[in-house]
């Protein structure tokens, strides 16, 4: 017998995440803005906000190096004021890059929540593990049975430790 889902703590009922479209937008211009300042043109075409990050999704002119954009991050992470920044290079079928923010206020993903959640309690795998939700807040679950290796990265303190023992 499995031990029962109610050990587990509860989200909180005051917990209200809310993406503000506003203040998405206004990110993604100070994104433009930034990169404008070191003469990169690009247009962020879509905002993708998880619980933790936001991607951008910029496109650059034409004759806009993608390997400029790339060595700028490191500014353009100070000069926003954020903990990081991740480039994501080219989005698979697009014509745009993902550039990976990390949000002001980012929203914790409860253990709870993810074994609730229907693709975890109706996966057909042989081994199911959670491991919690995507950008754009899709939960991820996958088979450890078909993992040779599972590599967890992260920086210090991000939760590395928890998650491998949630596992």
């Amino acid at each position: 017998n499995y031990p029962s889902i109610d050990l587990l703590r509860d989200v909180p009922s005051d917990d209200s995440f809310q993406i503000n479209q506003d203040e998405l937008w206004t990110k993604a211009k100070i994104l433009e803005e930034k990169l404008q300042d070191y003469k990169v043109e690009a247009k962020v075409q879509n905002v993708i906000a998880g619980p933790v990050i936001t991607m951008f999704e910029l496109k650059p002119a034409i004759g806009v190096r993608l390997s400029k954009i790339e060595n700028l991050m490191g500014e353009i992470a100070l000069n926003m004021r954020a903990r990081g920044i991740r480039y994501l290079g080219q989005l698979p079928s697009k014509d745009t890059i993902g550039i990976e923010i990390p949000n002001d206020h980012p929203k914790i993903v409860y253990f709870k929540e993810i074994i609730n959640s229907e693709k975890f309690a109706n996966s057909q795998y042989e081994l199911p593990i959670a491991l919690g939700k995507a950008v754009n807040g899709e939960i991820i679950v996958r088979d450890l049975a078909e993992m040779p290796h599972l590599l967890v990265a992260g920086a210090t303190g991000s939760g590395k430790s928890v998650g491998l023992n949630a596992i």
